[in-house]
């Protein structure tokens, strides 16, 4: 096994395994409240690996970390749903009325 590989099951697979939630919700909430709000459709992954975060793996995982930010910075509160997520997963955003919707998503059909 390379050292390439090695880093890759420690640092990206292993704590996306255990750690990754479908839905990150009420991000920059602690010091505001909740006010406006904003889903994030796309996925989850950077928030839980450093690598994926820090490294050039692909450009999504830094837009999305991007994204939250501009968001927080705008007064919004951010809601992530990872593209993996069940309807179980999303059911308690749903009481939530959402300004924003930012998704990335593949069209079928």
């Amino acid at each position: 096994m390379s050292i390439e590989a090695l880093l890759d099951l420690l640092l990206v697979r292993i704590p996306l395994r255990f750690f990754k939630k479908n839905v990150v919700s009420s991000i920059g909430a602690s010091k505001r409240g909740v006010g406006r709000r904003a889903l994030i459709y796309f996925k989850t992954d950077p928030l839980f690996s450093c690598r994926l975060r820090n490294a050039y793996v692909h450009t999504n995982n830094a837009e999305i970390i991007a994204i939250v930010g501009i968001l927080n910075r705008l007064g919004f509160v951010v809601d992530l749903v990872d593209r993996d997520a069940t309807l179980a997963d999303i059911k308690p955003l749903m009481e939530y009325d959402y300004e924003v919707y930012v998704a990335n998503a593949n069209v079928v059909g």
